[in-house]
């Protein structure tokens, strides 16, 4: 009788455990949504500046996008496959009496939306101008209709 109580006891335990394992396993599952974001970096002309705010990302999903906003510069630049790919592309400018001597710049995909960070580093000038140099940077992120991409503005500049 003990044995059989036992058995009937084992019986339920397995059938209430598989069930939670199937629902482990589901939630476990793996996706596409897990493999990382690679964004390319894109040359750009220099001191390049178009009608669009400083310091504010803008997503170019579209040739026709691409042609208005960069109109005075597409000669210059790279043919971009937007079948697969969407253009990021942010400027800004250095403060009064500033010279830029370097920029380097990242799109973290780590994390969402997406962060862009810019470092500059600037020189005081010395021809005495009181003038600000611009500058704009651009990446290609995978075609994406999630694609969201923000300005980390820590530590704007060093000098």
């Amino acid at each position: 009788m003990y044995i059989f109580n036992f058995m009937r006891m084992k019986k339920k335990f397995l059938m209430m455990l598989l069930p939670l394992l199937a629902f482990i396993c589901l939630l476990g599952s793996c996706s596409d949504d897990d493999t990382p974001v690679q964004a390319i970096s894109y040359a750009l002309p220099e001191h390049m500046q178009v009608g669009v705010e400083n310091y504010e990302p803008v997503i170019i999903k579209t040739e026709a996008e691409f042609n208005a906003l960069f109109s005075a510069y597409k000669d210059k630049m790279e043919k971009v496959d937007f079948v697969h790919y969407d253009l990021v592309y942010m400027q800004g400018r250095t403060g009064v009496c500033g010279k830029l001597e370097s920029i380097r710049s990242w799109i973290d995909t780590s994390v969402y939306p997406y962060q862009m960070y810019v470092r500059t580093t600037e020189t005081t000038r010395v021809d005495g101008k009181f003038e600000k140099d611009h500058w704009a940077v651009a990446f290609l992120l995978p075609k994406s209709d999630r694609n969201k991409v923000i300005y980390n503005a820590g530590l704007i500049h060093t000098y």
